[in-house]
């Protein structure tokens, strides 16, 4: 992969749509954007 191309989508692990962000509102409270699925810390770190 160059700088010129894209990072391929991340995609919910729960749901499967495509993932613009995670949203944290604790220390154990993540939840992925836009769906709103509610993501592990491991997975709220690896995006």
């Amino acid at each position: 992969m160059t700088d010129d191309e894209p990072e391929p989508p991340a995609y919910c692990p729960t749901c499967g749509r495509p993932m613009v962000g995670v949203t944290s509102t604790g220390p154990h409270d993540h939840y992925a954007q836009p769906c709103g699925c509610r993501v592990s810390q491991l997975e709220a770190n690896s995006f």
